[in-house]
């Protein structure tokens, strides 16, 4: 069993009340709260504002986030920015799955699930950037995942 599978099924609410509901970005938020203590500015991304969330979610450096490097590995607690078309419209968190890094996020209509990228692109996203938070390493070290 995965610490992270007890969060599956909670409900995508428009104001999220974590860890009973959450948004994408407040699902983000919250468990990196929860497990690494890294206090980040909340991610607006609210369906019902299209406009302001991708505007927000296409400025990672705002939430101390910095591109994983193309030779670097993912690991758990990195966090996917994805996009359907050019800019970026949904976040999550890399967690520890079956199947490697899994991607867990929180969709309007479908609360949280945990899939993995070739999953993600079947969902029609076509673009996946990850950033890692700035005190993500060495706090990612001390925790128990």
């Amino acid at each position: 069993m995965y610490w992270w599978e007890s969060l599956l099924g909670r409900p995508w609410e428009r104001v999220p009340n974590p860890p009973q509901s959450f948004t994408c970005g407040e699902l983000v938020r919250y468990l990196m709260k929860e497990h690494l203590g890294i206090e980040m500015l909340p991610v607006y991304a609210d369906a019902g504002v299209l406009r302001e969330c991708v505007d927000n979610l296409n400025q990672p450096e705002m939430y101390g986030l910095e591109p994983v490097a193309a030779d670097d590995k993912i690991q758990p607690f990195d966090i996917a920015f994805l996009a359907r078309c050019k800019r970026f419209d949904h976040v999550g968190l890399a967690v520890p799955g079956p199947l490697g890094v899994m991607v867990m996020h929180c969709q309007q209509g479908i609360g949280v699930v945990c899939d993995t990228t070739a999953e993600l692109n079947g969902a029609g996203f076509r673009r996946l950037e990850w950033f890692r938070h700035k005190d993500a390493n060495e706090r990612t070290k001390q925790c128990r995942v």
